[in-house]
């Protein structure tokens, strides 16, 4: 790398949101600057296993000609566990609005796509701290060398050294991110679709709360990739710290051999263990400037995903807001608009409206009843209904019975449902 201005722009990171935006400023003509801390495009990247296919169309129309594609999700199933028991609906259609990929493949191959554009994406390299000449951000230091550009765009995920280190942003509260723990299992491929009843291009996603989690929020999940499944589970660092007594691995392990799941996994082989940082509390996590001089946060570092509490979107939203730099860039060069144009660019966003949207659910899902309490109401439900012996009470009956039973209140209920409904 270069001690001189070799740049328009450098972007720090190359997972979605930095690879992202590095192939739009290169395709824009800017000489671009990716840094990949990894020895492949994209090795750093874990995420559980969806990615949602609208704003990826938008920026790649084509892309499912090119992309490394595993499955597409058609099947969306839903469990609430209390000890050994599960209550679970599904949907099933034939348009699948997202799918599942590998996220090491996934970025390796938008790495790739910046390349050809001309970008100039070095491997292996790690920002240590951004460089400062009187009130603008000019560039990045890796190591012993000072590299300089006109912008400098951070992509470096939830986990956000570079920005606390210079001051941009606070460290977090416990309480605003999670870690997301998961286990890769190898399955052939004809097991994974009879097993889970989906042809060799669909998909399934299943999502779990309940006591899987020992009833900590965020939940549970597995997807299913061409011969593989991946299982784990979302804990916020502020619960964990403060009521788990055993590893958090655990959570993973306690999910492949729940009852609900032993047949599906079984002969699978765990070929992957993997943790990473997420945000769960995304209000409180997104910077109170996503830009400045010199500089624009992007993806996680930014805060800019949505916890809808049945599901993130994360991967297509990291993409659009690096789409959204090159933008504005184009802006500031062109235009001689001010910085803060990015910051606009993003609050604006139909992007932005749904992340603000669900910005309340991390709250409702803490709710210790929604986790405890209910599961083992419903599941109570259930068994007064399907557990047949000489009398079986209607559901009215068994309802209010159950109720009383575990000694739930009905006007508690509901102002938990409506708010429930009321947040998704």
């Amino acid at each position: 790398m270069s001690n001189s201005l070799d740049f328009d722009a450098i972007v720090v990171g190359g997972g979605p949101a930095g690879a992202t935006a590095a192939y739009f400023l290169a395709k824009k003509g800017y000489n671009t600057l990716l840094l990949e801390r990894g020895k492949r495009y994209g090795s750093k990247n874990v995420y559980g296993g969806k990615i949602y296919s609208y704003y990826v169309k938008k920026l790649f129309p084509e892309f499912e000609k090119e992309a490394p594609i595993q499955r597409w999700v058609n099947r969306e199933r839903y469990s609430i566990t209390y000890n050994d028991s599960a209550v679970t609906f599904e949907y099933f259609s034939p348009q699948a609005p997202s799918f599942t990929a590998y996220l090491s493949d996934f970025t390796n191959w938008l790495c790739k796509k910046a390349e050809q554009q001309g970008a100039t994406v070095i491997s292996e390299s790690k920002a240590t701290g951004l460089i400062r000449e009187g009130d603008k951000i000019v560039g990045i230091e890796a190591g012993e060398e000072k590299v300089k550009a006109d912008v400098t765009i951070i992509a470096e995920g939830a986990n956000r050294i570079l920005l606390e280190k210079a001051g941009l942003v606070r460290p977090p509260d416990p309480m605003q991110v999670a870690v997301g723990i998961k286990e890769t299992i190898k399955l052939d491929q004809k097991a994974i679709n009879e097993r889970f009843n989906i042809g060799d291009n669909e998909g399934l996603s299943w999502l779990f709360l309940g006591d899987v989690t020992n009833g900590l929020p965020d939940g549970a999940f597995l997807y299913t990739f061409k011969d593989a499944v991946s299982v784990g589970a979302v804990v916020t660092l502020g619960t964990a710290i403060d009521s788990i007594n055993e590893h958090i691995y655990n959570f993973a392990e306690k999910l492949r051999i729940h009852p609900v799941m032993r047949n599906l996994l079984k002969d699978g082989e765990i070929v992957e263990y993997a943790a990473h940082l997420t945000v769960v509390d995304v209000e409180s996590f997104i910077p109170e400037k996503l830009s400045g001089n010199g500089y624009m946060i992007i993806g996680d570092a930014g805060g800019l995903l949505a916890n809808m509490g049945y599901t993130f979107r994360g991967v297509d939203f990291a993409m659009y807001s690096g789409y959204l730099a090159a933008e504005a860039y184009e802006k500031i060069r062109n235009n001689k608009e001010s910085w803060n144009v990015f910051d606009s660019m993003v609050r604006s966003s139909s992007m932005f409206e749904e992340i603000m949207r669900y910005r309340k659910v991390h709250e409702v899902v803490k709710n210790p009843k929604l986790l405890t309490s209910y599961p083992k109401l419903l599941s109570d439900l259930m068994a007064s209904k399907f557990h047949i012996e000489e009398k079986t009470a209607t559901f009215k009956d068994a309802f209010f019975e159950t109720l009383k039973k575990d000694n739930v209140g009905v006007v508690s209920l509901l102002r938990d449902l409506l708010n429930m409904v009321s947040s998704l």
